[in-house]
């Protein structure tokens, strides 16, 4: 087998243990699409089923349509868009029109007060109007409240899972939707009871940094907008630990050697703008104290991997907070702050100034013993 690193134990420098205590400081700060307090009981609500849900006037529901979300640009505060829900009336008003494609999903319940589904339509034009308008999830990201952007990621996957699972994968027979009270959803196989329940890929996401050189390796796909470059990322493997994952993918990605024993994990985001899965993104940082001695090499996964300094990095932060930047002042461009790749950049950059602080304070302190 390839040794991507060495599985060795390895002391921890001084350093990078005062390092991981401003990690954590900011690791708080990293939960964008998981906001909602969401429950799937519908006894909070008096109901005993999710057609009487459905019916409750406190439910709301909310259209896709093909991997787009509908914005209600009429209850725009400043640039901030609000996603466009009905009411049961107007659902039921769309199925007679033969407007629905699905029975609406249940998302779930907030704050024990509303009942939030997503429904899959076929058509945008009823829906759409001059204040009402499908947009790609991607696009209105950066505009929406972390409240909105977490129901919609976890309706969006939730939807795509049940789409996915229309067919049997046992026996081709179409498969039945089954929503309990509680986190009982599922499809099941009419003929042979097969069950499926919804499922996300793990991800790692791996920023690799060289301490000694105070620099972060990111590379970039043929795909990418252009300049834009992140961290390195790919799908766990059956088998495999995070810790393997990482090592296989940075090698696989740009033939960097990893040390297992220096890898940490930073924190863990829900990913709903995939077209294919519903990704659970698992945020690391790799460090390796020998990369003047590595050379990077990118091969199929990889157009460019270069490193990038501590400097480039910290502009390239300030100029995609909330937007992807149009240009970049230091040639490069890095995905914007809804991104697990910007919050690792982030995190190590923190964690850098905080040492340089922790230097300045040690250097007055020795200065005043003298």
């Amino acid at each position: 087998p390839i040794c991507y690193g060495s599985n060795t134990m390895s002391s921890c420098p001084p350093s990078r243990t005062l390092k991981r205590l401003s990690r954590h400081s900011y690791i708080s700060k990293l939960q964008r699409f998981q906001h909602h307090p969401i429950s799937r009981d519908f006894k909070i609500l008096n109901v005993d089923s999710v057609d009487a849900l459905m019916q409750h006037e406190n439910s709301k529901f909310l259209p896709f349509y093909e991997n787009q979300c509908l914005i209600d640009r009429a209850k725009e505060r400043g640039q901030n868009s609000t996603l466009a829900f009905f009411d049961w009336e107007q659902i039921v008003s769309g199925q007679a029109d033969k407007h629905h494609d699905t029975h609406p999903l249940l998302i779930g319940i907030v704050d024990t007060k509303e009942a939030y589904f997503i429904v899959l339509v076929k058509e945008r034009e009823p829906w759409e109007s001059q204040h009402r308008q499908f947009k790609q999830m991607r696009s209105v990201m950066p505009f929406l409240s972390d409240d909105e952007s977490s129901l919609l990621a976890q309706g969006k996957m939730l939807l795509q899972w049940s789409e996915n699972n229309q067919f049997c994968g046992k026996c081709a027979s179409i498969t039945e939707l089954v929503q309990e009270s509680g986190q009982s959803l599922h499809r099941v196989c009419p003929s042979c009871k097969n069950t499926v329940y919804p499922r996300v890929d793990p991800v790692v996401i791996t920023l690799v940094v060289d301490e000694k050189n105070r620099r972060c390796l990111l590379g970039r796909k043929a795909i990418f907008p252009k300049g834009m470059y992140s961290a390195l990322a790919g799908f766990v493997e059956p088998g495999e630990s995070l810790e393997r994952a990482v090592q296989r993918e940075v090698y696989e990605e740009t033939q960097i050697l990893c040390d297992r024993n220096q890898i940490e994990f930073v924190g863990s985001q829900a990913w709903p703008l995939s077209n294919r899965t519903a990704e659970l993104m698992i945020g690391c940082l790799a460090f390796i104290d020998d990369a003047d001695s590595q050379t990077i090499q990118t091969e199929d996964e990889l157009e460019d991997a270069k490193w990038f300094s501590l400097d480039e990095v910290e502009v390239a932060l300030a100029e995609n907070k909330r937007f992807p930047a149009q240009s970049s002042s230091v040639g490069f461009q890095i995905p914007a702050s809804y991104a697990m790749a910007w919050n690792l950049v982030q995190t190590w950059v923190t964690m850098e100034k905080d040492m340089d602080e922790f230097s300045k304070e040690k250097e007055g302190f020795q200065k005043s013993l003298l």
